[in-house]
């Protein structure tokens, strides 16, 4: 998923050693600061972001927000916290404010359907920028910042999952140079439309896989 929320901020912590600064494949138009969250209050920051464009809150949405946000950084920290591989990356501003522009999920999670044979493998998920940031180049290089994790892990690839209906995503992840390997059917919705994910995938720099070359699109 992509979307362009609110803006949200995140405290510093200089103490904590949280932030990490990594050079990006295209540079942004803003500067930038790249951190894994490892802080509460930063996956509360993260949350609210991705709350605001994820989720459909019912009315009145005052009310329900922070409760969600809440339930959203519990989740993040609990993913992120434990003994497997997952990472939030947050995209801050300058110092002092440190504002919060974006951040991405990356993890372990199964592989495609149609690649069975494989252990899980690493995704880009939750991809969210802030509208004070749009179109300014963040989206990209927070995915970036994913492909330089999981090649760190040792991967040869990273793939993400997208609604098919969700094309700026699609488009983005396309100039990226991810590519569709398959599509998902799902249940209708109860408007009777069919719903499908797709999985795409990258080869990561510097990597060679020839498995991935030549695959076409399947659908199951």
């Amino acid at each position: 998923q992509i979307q362009e929320p609110g803006r949200a901020g995140v405290p510093r912590d200089e103490s904590a050693g949280w932030a990490q600064t990594h050079a990006a494949t295209a540079a942004p138009m803003v500067e930038l600061r790249f951190v894994r969250a490892t802080l509460p209050a930063q996956s509360q920051a993260a949350a609210a972001l991705c709350i605001d464009a994820f989720v459909n809150l019912p009315f009145p949405a005052a009310y329900h927000r922070p409760r969600e946000i809440s339930a959203w950084a519990d989740q993040l920290l609990q993913r992120t916290s434990g003994a497997g591989r997952q990472e939030l990356i947050l995209a801050l501003g300058e110092a002092p404010d440190d504002a919060l522009l974006g951040c991405v999920e990356c993890g372990l999670l199964p592989a495609p359907p149609c690649r069975p044979g494989l252990p899980p493998q690493p995704y880009v998920a939750n991809l969210v920028v802030a509208e004070s940031a749009r179109r300014s180049g963040v989206a990209c290089t927070l995915v970036a910042e994913t492909e330089a994790l999981a090649a760190s892990w040792g991967f040869e690839e990273l793939y993400c999952k997208v609604d098919r209906a969700n094309i700026p995503a699609r488009r983005l992840y396309d100039r990226l140079g991810f590519r569709p390997i398959f599509v998902q059917n799902l249940s209708t919705d109860w408007t009777n439309k069919q719903r499908s994910n797709m999985f795409l995938v990258k080869v990561l720099a510097g990597r060679s896989n020839g498995s991935a070359e030549g695959e076409g699109l399947r659908e199951g």
